[in-house]
């Protein structure tokens, strides 16, 4: 039948029985004309003060369930239920159900062991509906007909029974035994409840791969713990019709097929006094208890079900330890039977005096359902969610957090509405008053079918407080008193993205399920379990990470940043960025598993700093902070900080509302909305307390605090906590000089100490310098006399307590005292990679040294000083951007005693003019045509030369070679160096060695000689000719075609790779001992190319490296060659130290 069918004749009925007045304010209750349920009206939230997780059943906090007020509205519905054949598919766990069930893990369990038929026939109070398994039916006392007791009675007019359907392919009941269950890969419990009325709804779907358990509600009990199976008259009642009907066979049958549990629910309510007192009997007997636990498991092992759900709700106030005593014998009768049936029981969002660590101890309840809806009712002063993920009312986080500080997580399953509440309002605004009634419309629930019709009608609008969606529209209502008046209606729901953030919580808190009240309200939509299947198939919920509080000031220019995450299965990786000033973001940390790093910052400078995660199953969190803003304000989207202890967080703005929690001086809350006035005092919506930014822990949303008063101050701006600002108090640290960091304290005078310099902020009490290894180690600390205001430097001789430290890396520490203070320089924690790289110190009695600038032309005017005093003969200016001109150039110029200079196309570098200034250069040589190195560019190079500028070019790369030789070298030449001009780390070595043995390096392509190179070679006539590479990048063909221009050999130099070929020129060019050996890295020409020129002068090799390994060929040449200085060229972010450490241990240092 579909819903406004039977919702009609629900009506039809009313007005036959109550009068035709009933009838008009049951249809002026619907919300605008669509489907509703209706609702008694119901207390609202826990009264300030009051302990949430306290009380008892009758305390003001609980309010009727959705349950029992759905089982009021249809007690009068009879349902024409054909009883059902016997079950004949018992229950097959899916491989990943994992949840313990008694203690264990889940078992098969038998199919049924009676036909409805039977059940429906046997007499009330009867335990087995057919002969029983072991032993024959007991007889016990006759059901209780009080007009409390049933739940489903039969009154009214008669309802024929409709299928239900499923998603899934329709099971057919076959004759065989259990089928096979394959894996779904369902991760928690998804436990629907399944009204009778819904297994009469042809709408009624299930999507068997993400349900758990099916949940048949339900039958009822009476006080003498008989199951409500018939009526006064001697018929069916209809929760025991619909259990044993054809319709539940077929149901069953299928789950079982799926791997899902089918259960029932018995249910005996307390809600009124009737009631309780039929509810306190039960309890009270054990006779009672026993029966019904004896009546329950019969009825579970008859239809080939697979456990129990108590629906006890509230429990009757002292009864609790009873509850517990008829949870364990339904426990011990459901284990006579076979282990493996599944009992849980239901309770209120508000704990009451439920006895959740006695009643699921072992022999007792395998799961709680926590009925996770109705925290608002229908007499709410304000229309919001029913389910409030968050907020300033008690909400589903602090319910969660409620339980799970009582039991554990593996036992509580989080129920879920489909459906919501509308309120008659004031207004269209979030949260309006509620004026629900007979003159405006009375308040009702609507299933999620009908909400979501209304949302697309009227527009959905969300609250992102509570996380809900809601719609509002107005709505006429006409009544005899009152006549026709309008209002307007406000609906609020859960939708499929709302449910999705609920299942977060599910996820995140690690809880066994999420439950459903109930199947069939989402009729034929797909979406409900679409996000089931999202959240509940594959994790699919992303980490929440946050960055966590930092101090507003940092008093050391190094300063640490922490992140956090949290995520239901584990943390992968963070993503850290950084914003300078309230500029745009920019990488910092990407792909890290560290939760924490020292940030370098400079003076009076703000920074701020937003993480991500990914969890290991690859969800990536969104980056939770959008603004980079530093500044500290007291409004929406800023941050206070609470100045005294005990301030309250209040439910609203006023002395009044409802206390949520206590601050204290030092919280910090982020301000969401404000200021009002009220009560004296201003007032800010907060989320607090607040520790990470976004938040990871829990936190408190949507409520307020009063930040002050005319003459008192409760809560002040500060800036945002995951931003800080940098004012040192020992501020312009620097280490070494001429980019170079290396200490070589052997006594021979070149660097045998390394300079610091630095500036106090203040007068400080002391002063020490702290030598640390760069893996962390504290070697000692000495007493520096630098302690006043000011700039002050020192010379660090390499000594900790009198002794010359080990060779190795170290980091070296300033650390001022002014009172109980502590300020450090670079940072408190400066042993890390980042620290290293910039104030690290190699100590190193081989001297090992680094060549290096602030970029590539400033790398090649610093081994030009480090190589050449003023005076030179020559200078040579090549492209910084390309490697070809500049290979020959290289050769020509350790041939000549001249360095070569890297040039931008259309300008002349600073740190290359510096270099030029102080060369004064005999005559200058410009390499490549103008379209690499501009006319302009050696119009400036004439300031720096008394001399002539001159340029050397051809048409190309093979042009340009030979053109330098031809200016270079006479014919005769002892060797002539041929490698390809299509690379440049063959080259490299070979310029080097070239500009060593007076020969030029001339360029080929892989499989022929050009035509400027053959011309070349004509004119030189050298005594032998030297191939570079292998034959994969100079071809046989070329050395074949070489040998023409030649009396003498030509040989091949070539490796395995460019390591092994600069190790195989180095080993035929050089000899032990050679005063220096250069390296650089083989990832790229620049350092390398004034590298190669400065060898060529010096008379050592170059050999190339990687970034952070020695090759296997590069430390063995260093091995033979054993040379008596080490020069590295580039910074630690081409060459590591760790390679610099390498080489000298390979050298034999």
């Amino acid at each position: 039948m579909t819903q406004s069918r039977r919702r009609l004749a629900r009506l039809a009925r009313l007005a036959s029985r109550l009068g035709p007045a009933v009838l008009i304010v049951a249809l002026a209750s619907w919300p605008g004309g669509a489907l509703a349920r209706n609702a008694a009206p119901t207390p609202t939230g826990a009264p300030a003060g009051a302990d949430p997780t306290a009380g008892s059943g009758d305390q003001p906090g609980v309010q009727p369930s959705i349950h029992y007020e759905e089982a009021l509205a249809h007690a009068s519905d009879v349902i024409e239920f054909a009883p059902g054949d016997r079950v004949t598919i018992g229950f097959t766990p899916r491989a990943d159900d994992a949840w313990l069930v008694g203690g264990e893990r889940p078992r098969a369990l038998p199919s049924g062991n009676a036909t409805g038929r039977q059940m429906r026939d046997a007499p009330q109070g009867s335990v087995w509906s057919a002969t029983p398994p072991t032993e024959l039916a007991d007889r016990l006392p006759a059901p209780d007909a009080g007009v409390d007791a049933p739940i489903d009675g039969a009154a009214g007019s008669t309802i024929p029974a409709k299928a239900a359907s499923s998603r899934s392919t329709p099971v057919a009941e076959p004759a065989g035994s259990d089928a096979v269950v394959s894996a779904s890969g369902l991760r928690r419990e998804v436990f629907g409840f399944l009204p009778y009325w819904e297994v009469s709804d042809s709408s009624t779907s299930f999507d068997w791969d993400v349900l758990s358990t099916v949940a048949y509600f339900s039958v009822g009990a009476d006080k003498n713990g008989n199951l409500m199976k018939l009526d006064p008259d001697g018929t069916s009642t209809t929760g025991w019709g619909g259990w044993t009907s054809s319709k539940m066979t077929s149901v069953i049958n299928a789950a079982h097929q799926r791997g899902t549990r089918v259960v029932l629910t018995i249910s005996c309510f307390a809600w009124t006094t009737g009631q309780k007192t039929t509810q306190s009997t039960l309890l009270g007997s054990e006779t009672a208890r026993s029966n019904l636990a004896k009546q329950v498991a019969a009825a579970i092992r008859d239809r080939g079900a697979d456990g129990v759900n108590l629906d006890f709700e509230p429990i009757v106030s002292g009864y609790a330890e009873e509850f517990t005593a008829l949870v364990r014998s339904v426990r011990a009768e459901l284990d006579a039977i076979a282990p493996g049936y599944q009992l849980t029981f239901d309770t209120t969002g508000y704990i009451g005096n439920y006895p959740l660590e006695a009643a699921t101890a072992p022999g007792g309840a395998d799961a709680i359902f926590i009925m996770g809806y109705d925290y608002r009712g229908s007499s709410a002063s304000t229309a919001g969610s029913i389910s409030p993920l968050s907020g300033p009312v008690y909400d589903l986080t602090d319910t969660v957090n409620a339980y799970a500080a009582r039991v554990s997580p593996s036992k509580l399953i989080l129920g879920v509405p489909y459906y919501g509440r509308a309120w008659s309002t004031d207004s269209d605004a979030l949260h309006a008053n509620n004026i629900s009634g007979t003159k405006y419309g009375t308040s009702v629930t609507a299933i999620y079918e009908t909400a979501a019709d209304l949302a697309a009608q009227h527009g959905r609008r969300y609250d992102s407080v509570e996380q809900a969606p809601w719609t509002a529209y107005q709505k006429e209502t006409c009544t005899s008193m009152y006549g026709c008046v309008t209002a307007w209606r406000e609906l609020y729901y859960d939708d499929a993205a709302s449910l999705k953030l609920r299942y977060d919580l599910v996820n995140s808190k690690n809880l066994r399920g999420a439950g459903i009240w109930a199947l069939g309200y989402d009729g034929t939509r797909p979406e409900l379990y679409a996000a089931l299947a999202d959240k509940f198939l594959h994790d699919s919920t992303p980490p929440k990470v946050g960055v966590i509080a930092m101090a507003a000031v940092q008093r050391d220019q190094g300063f640490e940043v922490r992140w956090t995450g949290l995520d239901e299965s584990s943390m992968a990786s963070f993503d850290v960025q950084v914003a300078k000033d309230g500029g745009s973001w920019t990488d910092w940390r990407l792909g890290t598993t560290a939760t924490s790093a020292i940030y370098l910052g400079a003076d009076g400078h703000s920074y701020a700093f937003r993480a991500r995660g990914r969890d290991s199953h690859g969800n990536v969190s969104a980056w939770g902070v959008i603004s980079s803003s530093t500044a500290a304000t007291l409004a929406a989207g800023g941050f206070g900080s609470v100045q005294v202890d005990g301030l309250k967080l209040r439910a609203g703005p006023g002395t009044s509302a409802s206390i949520l929690a206590t601050l204290n001086a030092g919280d910090v809350v982020a301000v969401t909305g404000g200021p009002t006035a009220a009560d004296g005092y201003t007032w800010y919506q907060v989320t607090a307390p607040v520790r990470e930014w976004s938040p990871v822990a829990d936190v408190t949303v949507g409520a307020w605090v009063a930040a002050g008063s005319a003459s008192e101050t409760y809560v002040i701006a500060r800036v945002p906590i995951n931003a800080t600002s940098v004012d040192p108090m020992i501020a312009g640290y620097t280490v070494g000089a001429n980019g170079s960091r290396i200490v070589s304290p052997n006594g021979d005078g070149v660097t045998d100490s390394i300079p610091l310099g630095w500036t106090n902020g203040t007068t400080f009490d002391g002063l020490t310098l702290t030598v640390i290894r760069d893996d962390g180690t504290v070697l000692g600390s000495r007493t520096l006399g630098g302690t006043g205001a000011g700039a002050h430097s020192y010379a660090w001789d390499g000594k900790v307590n009198g002794a010359v430290v080990a060779d190795g890396g170290y980091i070296l520490q300033l650390v001022g005292t002014k009172g109980s203070a502590i300020y450090s320089a670079p940072s408190a924690q400066p042993a890390t990679a980042d620290q290293v790289a910039l104030f690290g110190v190699t100590v190193d009695h081989l001297p090992v040294s680094r060549l290096a600038g602030a970029d590539r032309y400033a790398t090649a005017a610093a081994v030009s000083a480090a190589t050449y005093g003023p005076g030179v003969p020559v200078v040579y200016l090549a492209t910084g951007a390309n490697f070809p001109d500049a290979l020959a150039g290289a050769a020509a110029a350790g041939h000549t005693g001249g360095p070569l200079l890297l040039v931008a196309k259309d300008s002349l570098p600073a740190a290359t003019k510096a270099e030029l200034a102080r060369l004064k250069p005999a005559r200058i040589v410009v390499l490549g045509s103008t379209s690499v190195v501009s006319a302009a560019v050696a119009t400036a190079a004439k300031a720096y030369t008394a001399g002539t500028v001159s340029r050397l070019a051809g048409a190309d790369r093979y042009a340009t070679a030979a053109a330098v030789s031809a200016a270079t070298y006479g014919p005769g030449v002892p060797v002539v160096y041929l490698a390809t001009g299509a690379n440049f780390p063959d080259a490299l070595a070979g310029a080097a060695a070239a500009g060593h043995t007076g020969g030029p390096l001339l360029l080929v392509a892989k499989d022929s000689l050009p035509a400027a190179t053959k011309a070349e070679l004509a004119r030189l006539k050298p005594a032998r000719i030297v191939v570079l590479g292998s034959t994969s990048v100079v071809s046989a063909a070329v050395a074949t075609a070489a040998k023409a221009y030649t009396a003498g050999t030509v040989s091949r130099l070539a490796g395995a790779d460019r390591y092994a070929t600069a190790a195989a020129v180095s080993a035929a060019t050089y000899g032990p001992g050679v005063p220096v050996v250069y390296l650089a890295t083989g990832a790229n020409f620049p350092d390398a190319l004034a590298g190669a020129a400065a060898a060529g002068h010096t008379g050592g090799p170059l050999l190339l490296v990687a970034k952070d390994s020695l090759p296997a060929a590069t430390k063995a040449e260093l091995a033979r060659l054993k040379p008596a200085r080490i020069v590295v060229l580039g910074s630690t972010s081409v060459v590591s130290v760790s390679v610099s450490l390498a080489a000298e241990s390979a050298a034999g240092g």
